[in-house]
């Protein structure tokens, strides 16, 4: 009422999706979780263990460096890439511009209300 009597109108509550911490958040979360969906790998079935682990005892009687290296190529070849590696890089940066959004809408909102004086009013001000 007090408001009313003063005339300004009661200030409505902002929306979560306007508020930059929250946004931030969000971003912050969506971020985790592509980066964890890029790198994630399905669980092995036991034959795949049964290889790995058959490669990984050639691996270790294996007296010559070069192949050595050549069986650890062959091991990370063998295992593969993550099959959901180009949906969590998308999910990662979709929330790297979120929370940099966020960044930059809490900078622009700790702004002075007041705008700059224009040339226009310096000029006529100094005559």
């Amino acid at each position: 009422m007090e408001q009313e009597s003063l005339g300004q109108q009661p200030v409505s509550p902002r929306r979560w999706w306007k508020n930059p911490i929250y946004l931030g958040l969000l971003g912050l979360a969506l971020m985790i979780a592509g980066w964890q969906l890029s790198q994630s790998l399905p669980p092995s079935s036991p034959r795949r263990v049964e290889q790995q682990a058959q490669l990984a005892e050639l691996r270790r009687m294996a007296d010559d460096p070069a192949l050595a290296e050549r069986l650890d190529r062959l091991a990370t070849i063998h295992r593969g890439q993550p099959p959901l590696e180009w949906p969590g890089r998308l999910l990662f940066f979709g929330g790297l511009l979120l929370f940099i959004g966020a960044g930059i809408s809490m900078a622009c909102s700790n702004a002075p209300n007041s705008e700059p004086p224009s040339l226009e009013s310096d000029c006529l001000e100094s005559r």
